[in-house]
């Protein structure tokens, strides 16, 4: 009796520990738990801001961008500048619009297939990021149109403004 209630007692431990391995390495992967997004990096040159990022729980479906329906658990992600949609990307690096000398705030966010977003939304914390004067008056820039600040350029995916 003492043996069978220390074979069944090693038995539960072994299971428990099962269960907690395979629990981290579906974490590590990425499957568990909800999406993330995390800008890794950023460069400017001639007033482009090139994102790096790092997505766990998502997969990027580049072939994919702007069809319906959204395939579960990929997509895309979006670039916003100073809180307003820029640009999308597919891949682990994107590019922003030409942005105007200055600081900006750089911040990305995960999107289905047809451009909306996640339920709760999947966010980067902003970085800064400076855009230097000379890049504009080098001609690497392109002036902003009347009324535009160089940070709203328009949503070509028909997103409504600030979004």
């Amino acid at each position: 009796m003492r043996r069978t209630v220390m074979s069944l007692a090693v038995l539960g431990v072994s299971a428990a520990l099962a269960v907690v391995a395979a629990a981290a390495a579906l974490a590590a992967s990425g499957a568990a738990g909800k999406p993330t997004v995390t800008v890794t990096g950023t460069t400017v040159k001639d007033g482009v801001v090139t994102v790096a990022v790092r997505i766990t729980g998502w997969k990027l479906l580049p072939a994919l961008v702007g069809t319906s329906p959204n395939t579960p658990g990929g997509g895309h992600w979006h670039i916003f500048v100073d809180g307003k949609y820029n640009a999308a990307a597919a891949a682990t690096r994107g590019a922003t619009r030409s942005l105007a000398p200055g600081t900006h705030t750089i911040s990305v966010e995960l999107a289905n297939n047809d451009h909306s977003r996640l339920t709760p939304p999947a966010h980067s914390a902003a970085v800064k990021v400076i855009v230097a004067a000379a890049a504009a008056a080098a001609g690497g820039a392109a002036p902003p149109a009347a009324g535009d600040n160089g940070t709203n350029m328009g949503d070509p995916m028909g997103n409504p403004a600030g979004y």
